[in-house]
């Protein structure tokens, strides 16, 4: 089901693996991205950036996520304690449907990204009920 966002005045942030133009894939994760866009929907303006300009401290990720106003974060796997961390913080997360980057955006800007949920995030990660029933082969912690 798509979500429910209103998509004209948002910033979105969407972890990149590399950008060859035209090509750009999502990376698989915050941990290993080398790079972030931020897409404006309201200048309609994407920003790239080293993921060490946004935040060299992962401690320090979602402050700098908020002063740089990015109110949404599209990725294609998010552990479940990041989840929650992000939307705990006020931050939208959308499931990425592939992984091309301008692809997901033209999804965004349609409304036809689907909300990131905790059972989504747990699935991927190999974990059933919850983080404490992984065992060390099922899960990628």
């Amino acid at each position: 089901m798509p979500n429910n966002l209103n998509v004209q005045d948002m910033r979105v942030l969407l972890p990149v693996a590399g950008k060859e133009t035209g090509s750009e894939k999502i990376a698989r994760g915050f941990h290993n991205a080398k790079l972030v866009c931020i897409y404006d929907s309201e200048s309609k303006v994407f920003e790239w950036k080293e993921t060490s300009e946004i935040s060299a401290n992962p401690g320090n990720l979602t402050h700098e996520l908020k002063r740089l106003q990015i109110n949404t974060i599209i990725s294609g796997y998010i552990p479940p304690m990041v989840l929650q961390i992000f939307t705990r913080n006020g931050f939208s997360v959308l499931k990425a449907r592939g992984r091309n980057v301008q692809e997901n955006i033209s999804f965004f800007t349609q409304n036809q990204l689907e909300s990131f949920t905790s059972q989504a995030a747990r699935e991927l990660w190999g974990c059933e009920s919850g983080c404490h029933s992984c065992s060390s082969t099922s899960c990628k912690n």
